[in-house]
C-alpha cells in the first residue's frame, strides 16, 4: 500500500467531496494499485475573479484522503498509460467550516430526497373505509 500526494482541480475535488464522482482517471505514472491511498489537494487553476486563467494557480488548503478500490488499466477505450480507479473517501483532512456546513446541507437534501422516494403514497379510501389496494380491480375516485 502506497500513499500518493496528488493535485486535484476544484471541480473534480468538489464532485468527490459531494459523492457524485466515485472514480479517478489518472496517468499511471505512479503504479497505482488497489488499496493505495490518494491524498488529494484541491488546486484552483484560476486566480482572477473574472474567471480568466492566470499564469499560476494555487492550492486552496483543502485536502482529503481516498482509498483506491478496483482499478482498470487497459481496454474499453482507455488510452495507453492511463488507469481508472474507483475511490472511497477515508477522511477530509482540512476543510473550512463553511464547506462542512455546505456538505452537511447537501447530504441532508440528498437524504430527504431518498426518504421521499422510499415513502409509499397513501392509497385513497373506498366509501366503506378500507384501502383501495389489494387484489381488487375497483377504480376509486378522489376523496
Amino acid at each position: 500500500m502506497k500513499t500518493h500526494l496528488l493535485k486535484c482541480w476544484s471541480g473534480s475535488y468538489q464532485a468527490l467531496v459531494y459523492g457524485s464522482k466515485t472514480f479517478e482517471l489518472r496517468k499511471n505514472d505512479r503504479g497505482f494499485e488497489e488499496s493505495d491511498v490518494l491524498r488529494l489537494r484541491e488546486w484552483n487553476p484560476y486566480r482572477k475573479k473574472d474567471g480568466t486563467p492566470s499564469k499560476r494557480g494555487k492550492y486552496t488548503g483543502k485536502e482529503m484522503k481516498m482509498l483506491v478500490g478496483w482499478t482498470l488499466y487497459e481496454g474499453f477505450g482507455l488510452p495507453s498509460g492511463f488507469c481508472i480507479m474507483s475511490v472511497f473517501p477515508i477522511e477530509w483532512i482540512t476543510t473550512l467550516e463553511k464547506d462542512r456546513k455546505e456538505i452537511k446541507k447537501y447530504q441532508e437534501k440528498i437524504d430527504s430526497k431518498r426518504s421521499k422516494k422510499m415513502t409509499l403514497p397513501r392509497l385513497p379510501l373506498r366509501s366503506d373505509g378500507h384501502d383501495a389496494g389489494g387484489d381488487t380491480a375497483e377504480v376509486v375516485g378522489r376523496v
